[in-house]
């Protein structure tokens, strides 16, 4: 089952659009409203791999990169989480006067599934236990979904050099019913980083690991700028 988990991730990183959706325009003029502002805990690091492999080929290319799995763990990623202050202080700029960090140690996918509306505009989980605990009418939160490296295969010939990952979806969502107002998923070309010299010096990585900090550093202005910039086409 761990292969096949594998195996699967692969297909997670084939290229689609993701549904996207912009802050309205009408949501800044709202100031008086209470908003929160969390991130979901941090997943376990990975060598994530893509391409087309066997489950031979799987069980080989996970032990020719043990020692990189052993080391990504090791990597301090928490500055991450820096960005709830920066939306913070970018919200009360804009006058916002009631904005909190909330303490949100768990996955997105861990909360129980909404017994609410439905479709693409709607949080498929259900976050009232926020809203009633820190009295809140809106949730801005980050979800990391994988960090580490990505690198592709053909069966267990490797087409190329690791790249430095750091995905994550961001999202603004009314508490009062789930819906979203804002939605954005990092499609992977916007989640990746080349990385620059040697990668595989062992046993510190330093290439690599100063490039997944950059990855992570990305994500974090990504994020800004489609919530406080980018808007609808």
């Amino acid at each position: 089952m761990k292969y096949l988990s594998i195996v699967l991730t692969a297909f997670l990183f084939i290229g689609c659009s993701s549904t996207r959706i912009f802050v309205p325009q009408d949501f800044w003029n709202q100031t008086n409203l209470k908003i929160g502002i969390a991130a979901s805990s941090l997943p376990e690091a990975g060598a994530f791999k893509q391409g087309s492999q066997g489950l031979l080929d799987v069980a080989i290319n996970s032990a020719m990169s043990s020692s990189l799995e052993d080391h990504l763990q090791t990597i301090d990623v928490q500055d991450f989480y820096k960005i709830k202050n920066i939306f913070k202080d970018r919200l009360i700029e804009k006058g916002f006067t009631n904005v909190k960090i909330v303490d949100m140690s768990v996955t997105f996918d861990s909360l129980p599934v909404s017994k609410g509306k439905r479709g693409k505009k709607y949080s498929i989980r259900d976050l009232s236990m926020v809203k009633d605990k820190y009295d809140l009418d809106y949730l801005i939160l980050f979800d990391i979904k994988k960090h580490g490296t990505l690198r592709e295969y053909y069966g267990f010939i490797p087409l190329g050099s690791p790249q430095a990952l750091f995905m994550v979806n961001g999202m603004l969502i009314n508490l009062a019913d789930n819906e979203y107002f804002w939605l954005i998923k990092m499609e992977e070309e916007e989640s990746i980083k080349e990385v620059v010299g040697e990668w595989d010096e062992e046993p510190d990585y330093p290439n690599l690991t100063k490039t997944i900090k950059e990855a992570m550093i990305s994500s974090q202005e990504f994020l800004e700028k489609y919530f406080f910039e980018k808007k609808e086409e």
